[in-house]
């Protein structure tokens, strides 16, 4: 459902060719080793062979995330288009392409300080004959122009701490209609959202993904979301695994300047534990985190078969979201 389409596939083997087969594997590893032991700085990506790597292995799953964020974020604020899409720390154009498959904005800006990350990227959007432009400096030396949609993707989480919350700012003051911040599914990944939630409480609305503006999770907890991406037999030889699927794990989240219209009040916050005749969900909802277990006999069964971690349970009818937010509110309330 998330998966990149063919065609940018093919894009980014097309703009990737020119490095072999051992190269890009080699590169592929020494990558994923600095990404593993390094922090901030030291995983910077200089040289042109580790960024054509790091579209090959790490595209997939950075599209399907943004793809997946980007599906829920603009459901939630009632946006179905978008003439406008700055891209901030762009890397080799994961995000940017999520959104022009999606969106086909007008105009596209990308700010990425690496030459390396922004000529590969530059080589898959010419060959989807996509022309941004560019802004090749760093988010607090940029001046951005002011775009409807404004997203970054894994990029908070290697800033220094300190330049965080104004990184998030610059980005809210030039997104005229909603920003989408994606990070790692990690604890870490998760800290630097909830700080952008705070930095931007009060000024803006919280689309997505939370029921509550108020977090409901517990200290030693974090939410976030996952997609299964496919690999294909070079993917895999880069990742050295064997598997064919790879399961991305993040976090986000969709400001915007008006209130939202379709704001979850109910989503889906594990994969749901399915057993004959029963299903339980654990939920983030407006009155905390709750379970709520449904069997054959619950009219809603046949849809919440086929229920999926990070799901709105906005597709049941209102009718019967209610009386499911009530049970779970008297449910949670009993084992007080």
């Amino acid at each position: 459902m998330h998966e990149m389409t063919s065609e940018t596939q093919a894009a980014i083997k097309k703009a990737t060719e020119d490095f072999s087969r051992d190269t890009l594997i080699a590169s592929g590893k020494k990558v994923s080793d600095r990404y593993r032991s390094e922090m901030g700085e030291r995983k910077r990506l200089n040289k042109l062979q580790e960024a054509a790597a790091y579209a090959v292995s790490r595209m997939p799953a950075t599209y399907g995330a943004a793809h997946f964020a980007l599906t829920q974020s603009l459901q939630a604020a009632g946006i179905s288009q978008i003439r406008t899409c700055l891209d901030c720390g762009s890397g080799t154009g994961a995000v940017a392409l999520a959104s022009m498959d999606m969106l086909q904005p007008e105009r596209l800006f990308l700010l990425e300080r690496e030459p390396a990350m922004a000529e590969i990227c530059r080589r898959i959007l010419d060959e989807k004959q996509i022309r941004p432009m560019w802004l090749e400096n760093s988010l607090p030396d940029a001046e951005l122009p002011s775009c409807e949609l404004v997203t970054e993707g894994y990029m908070l989480v290697e800033l220094p701490e300190q330049t965080r919350i104004p990184a998030v700012l610059k980005m809210w003051d030039a997104a005229s209609e909603m920003l989408v911040l994606i990070e790692p599914g990690t604890p870490e990944g998760f800290s630097v959202i909830q700080t952008a939630k705070k930095a931007l409480a009060g000024m803006a609305y919280l689309a997505a993904p939370c029921a509550a503006d108020h977090c409901p999770m517990e200290k030693d907890d974090w939410c976030h979301f996952s997609v299964r991406i496919s690999r294909d037999q070079l993917h895999k030889q880069i990742k050295s695994g064997s598997a064919p699927y790879e399961d991305e794990k993040f976090c986000y989240a969709a400001f915007t300047r008006k209130a939202p219209p379709s704001r979850t009040q109910s989503r889906i916050l594990r994969h749901p534990i399915i057993l004959p005749g029963k299903i339980t969900a654990e939920m983030c909802t407006a009155d905390g985190i709750v379970q709520k277990v449904f069997t054959k006999k619950d009219p809603l069964w046949k849809r919440v078969r086929k229920i999926k971690w990070g799901d709105s349970l906005e597709m049941l009818p209102d009718s019967d979201m209610a009386q499911c937010r009530a049970d779970c509110v008297k449910k949670d309330r009993s084992n007080d």
